[in-house]
């Protein structure tokens, strides 16, 4: 194995190793973006399913005050994101408003996402914004509906 590998060294046919050499930078750069940005989305849909079960949560159980219904979100969000070893510390938030006829809860997570490769990866963003939104209109007796759903990325400096 030795000689032959002395022997491709040696080789000045074509400069192969020089080829290889010059090929391999650029797939190791594409390969590393592909590999960031796999994780960067798995992260998100990840803190997005979080975000859709903690609005939902905070709905359950009725007639409870502000502070059990923050509880009760912040406590399903952390049990359904399952990559919070990937981010720094998850900012989180639950807004309500209530109208006559019904209640709106939003809920807000957003962090910083840890590279795999450092930062010298321009591939993917650093944070992760998500937005989950519900309603609920007691008069009607249905169960309470997610309105929307979004996740906002942007580059932080």
């Amino acid at each position: 194995m030795v000689r032959k590998f002395r022997a491709f060294l040696q080789c000045k046919r074509g400069n192969v190793a020089f080829m290889t050499a010059g090929a391999l930078v650029p797939l190791l750069t594409l390969t590393a973006g592909g590999l960031e940005f796999a994780e960067y989305q798995r992260v998100q849909a990840s803190m997005q399913h979080a975000a859709d079960t903690a609005v939902m949560a905070a709905f359950q159980p009725a007639g409870r005050r502000w502070h059990h219904r923050v509880k009760r979100a912040n406590q399903f969000f952390d049990v359904n994101f399952q990559h919070a070893d990937r981010v720094t510390r998850v900012r989180k938030r639950l807004r309500g408003r209530q109208d006559r006829y019904r209640l709106v809860l939003q809920y807000q997570a957003s962090s910083k996402i840890n590279r795999l490769f450092g930062d010298f990866n321009p591939f993917t963003n650093d944070t992760i914004r998500v937005v989950s939104r519900a309603e609920l209109n007691p008069k009607t007796g249905f169960a309470p509906r997610l309105i929307s759903s979004a996740t906002d990325t942007s580059k932080s400096d």
